[in-house]
């Protein structure tokens, strides 16, 4: 048997947890499934995808920057401070009381893309102006 229904609610995380509520308010026997699908299975099907790609991208970004720099110190900052950078995106929707969902994972990203490529910038611009204290490069 499956049952459909439409909201009005525009926040799909919002819609599915009232959802959520009734039908566990219904008592349903434990012979009985309940499977959520629609646009909140396709939601959670990109977000599964989202997910499998950041462990593969990561390492490709720390292998690009090997070939880069040559070395292994500087990929390494790199990508920690990439990796750090994104408790200020959890931190942003901690505040602003949002899930984490599609849209914020892909601005996640992003983000970590932002920082690598920064950090990867500045560490090209210190590595070729042949200084060797860091505090004394100018932007």
């Amino acid at each position: 048997m499956a049952v459909t229904g439409r909201t009005k609610i525009s926040v799909l995380e919002k819609g599915v947890e009232i959802v959520k509520k009734v039908v566990d308010e219904l008592q349903v026997p434990p012979s009985i499934r309940v499977r959520y699908a629609g646009v909140f299975a396709e939601a959670a099907e990109d977000f599964r995808r989202h997910a499998t790609g950041v462990d593969p991208g990561r390492a490709l970004v720390f292998t690009v920057l090997l070939f880069e720099f040559r070395s292994f110190s500087a990929p390494v900052a790199i990508v920690a401070s990439a990796l750090l950078s994104t408790s200020g995106v959890f931190f942003a929707l901690l505040i602003t009381g949002k899930n984490l969902n599609v849209s914020s994972f892909m601005g996640l990203i992003m983000v970590i893309g932002i920082v690598a490529k920064n950090e990867s910038c500045c560490s090209t611009r210190i590595k070729n102006s042949g200084i060797r204290d860091r505090h004394h490069v100018t932007p």
